[in-house]
């Protein structure tokens, strides 16, 4: 089975079993004339786990290039949740990237059905960071980010039913 992607190339995945759905950092190359500065944009896409068509899109925006991606199902609101969790990082002048983003994506179902045939995205929050994600998972609540060299600890945290990620901790270099 071949899934026609065009000019998007699959860059990282996840698997998230309750919604039976394949989440797929995607980069697309966009083309241009010899000699021009290629422009690429980033995407986060939701792909049937069966049929691999595209349930949603999330466009991260025009500078941020999608470096990882990992799921989780915390509670929210009472009830199991399924999120996303997708790492970018801001393309610049400099060798080793100084900004970037983990983003917190829910998917539900349009109109609330219980089918997830057409989902939507939504960003649930996000943290600013000083560097490249690289990696990104999950340990119960807390996520786990590799930025440029060091490892960065956020815990996922609901308070009033708004979901925000708080820093715990840092590790760089031999140093806490």
């Amino acid at each position: 089975m071949k899934v026609p992607l065009g000019l998007d190339n699959p860059f990282r995945l996840t698997y998230e079993p309750n919604l039976k759905v394949f989440g797929v950092g995607i980069v697309r190359n966009k083309p241009n004339r010899v000699g021009d500065l290629q422009e690429t944009q980033s995407s986060f896409r939701l792909l049937d786990d069966t049929t691999f068509d595209a349930l949603a899109n999330y466009n991260c925006e025009m500078n941020e290039r999608l470096t990882a991606v990992a799921t989780y199902t915390p509670e929210i609101n009472g009830k199991l949740t399924p999120v996303f969790c997708v790492g970018v990082h801001t393309d610049g002048p400099e060798i080793e990237p100084t900004a970037g983003r983990i983003l917190v994506l829910s998917a539900v179902p349009v109109g609330g059905q219980s089918k997830t045939s057409s989902l939507h995205i939504s960003l649930l929050t996000a943290a600013d960071v000083q560097g490249c994600i690289y990696a990104l998972s999950f340990i119960n609540e807390t996520v786990i980010a590799a930025v440029n060299s060091s490892v960065i600890l956020f815990k996922l945290e609901n308070s009033n039913d708004v979901l925000r990620l708080e820093r715990l901790s840092d590790w760089n270099h031999n140093y806490l």
